[in-house]
């Protein structure tokens, strides 16, 4: 069998390309901010293309409780935690 030029450059297959979106939470800033400092940078080690970290609005985690046994509608106390989102689009 003989090999026909037809003048055309072969094509290679095209990859797929998978996208990711990471959102973490977290109640210590401090350590979201630490995680996604190093999933940003082992991204960009992978020459990634990284979008982020983008603040999300915090969300306040209301838990109520009751302070004695008795049923009162005045003990009720509300114990507050707020969590901090963060997203990173790889």
């Amino acid at each position: 069998m003989a090999f026909k030029d037809t003048g055309k450059t072969p094509v290679e297959p095209e990859v797929a390309i998978h996208r990711i979106r990471i959102t973490l939470t977290s109640l210590n800033v401090k350590s979201l901010e630490k995680v996604c400092a190093d999933l940003i940078r082992g991204a960009k080690e992978k020459n990634l293309k990284v979008k982020g970290p983008v603040q999300m609005p915090t969300k306040t985690l209301r838990i109520t409780t009751r302070k004695t046994p008795f049923v009162k509608k005045k003990n009720n106390s509300v114990p507050e935690d707020i969590a901090e989102i963060s997203s990173i689009k790889i």
